[in-house]
Parts: C-alpha cells; structure tokens; sequence
C-alpha cells in the first residue's frame, strides 16, 4: 500500500509508479496541475482501491475519486478542500502582455484539467463543481464527499 501524506508532487508520482499494489492511503495539501494530470493518466489503466485520511485538498481530490468506483472511501472526519486552479507568474516581478498571455492561457487549461477531471471521476457535473469553488475554497467533510461522488464509502 502506498501510504501519501505530503505535497502532490514529483516524488508522488515516482512512488506511485513504482506502488506494486493498487491501493493508496492519502492525506495530502494537493499540488499542480501537470503531476495530477500524470498521476490520472497513470491511476486510468489499473482499479485502484483509494482512502482519504486526515485533509484531502485540491488536486489529492480527483486523485482520491480515481479509485475504482465501490473502492473509494474516506475516514469519518477526512476534510476536503477544491478550489479553482492558480499559477505562479514566471518572472520576478515584471510582466509583458505576451507573457501574460500565456499565463492566462496555461490558467485556463489548468482550469479545464482540474474541474474536467472532477466531473469524471465523480458524475458531479463539472458547472457543480465550479459553482461551489466561485472563486474561493469550498471546505467540505467525508458525508458530502461521498454525495459528491468522490467517495464511496464513509468508514
């Protein structure tokens, strides 16, 4: 069992390359986009039995909701977080409209990522999910993770 409590980062989706079983233990802050993206495209071609513990935020959601559906669950005081997906401007300070440009651009596909993902791993539509982040974080618990459709199972 792969047992995750930090930062869904690059030693995430190294670990869970090399996880000989299928089953992932997660508490975790969240991470970016593009490991999340990795770590779908890799949970896709095998039934993972996921459990949330302790905090699952932001992209440790659809990480969670990956698992095979009758095999996600979440302990009873598991707290979840989503929100819209933000980036870190690329320079020091300073900005040209060009660059800007492409920092929107790279927002919005991390936007469609994220939220695209939620919706299909969950069955809650992904304007759902959108209307409950509005711009902020939506904190929620392990009963409305599971009418959600993250979860399938509360124990």
């Amino acid at each position: 069992m792969l047992v995750w409590t930090k930062e869904i980062d690059e030693d995430f989706l190294k670990a869970l390359l090399e996880e000989p079983s299928t089953q992932l233990l997660l508490s975790s802050p969240g991470g970016g986009t593009y490991v999340l993206g990795a770590a779908l495209d890799h949970m896709s071609a095998r039934d993972w039995t996921t459990r949330g513990t302790g905090c699952v935020m932001s992209a440790a959601v659809p990480i969670l909701a990956s698992g095979a559906k009758g095999r996600r669950s979440a302990s009873p005081l598991c707290r979840f977080m989503v929100h819209a997906p933000a980036i870190h401007l690329n320079g020091e300070g300073e900005e040209t409209i060009k660059s800007l440009s492409v920092d929107r651009a790279e927002l919005e596909y991390a936007d469609t990522v994220y939220f695209a993902a939620l919706a299909e791993r969950t069955g809650t539509s992904e304007q759902c999910w959108r209307a409950l982040c509005d711009g902020r974080d939506y904190y929620f618990d392990a009963k409305t993770a599971k009418k959600l459709g993250v979860v399938d199972r509360v124990q």
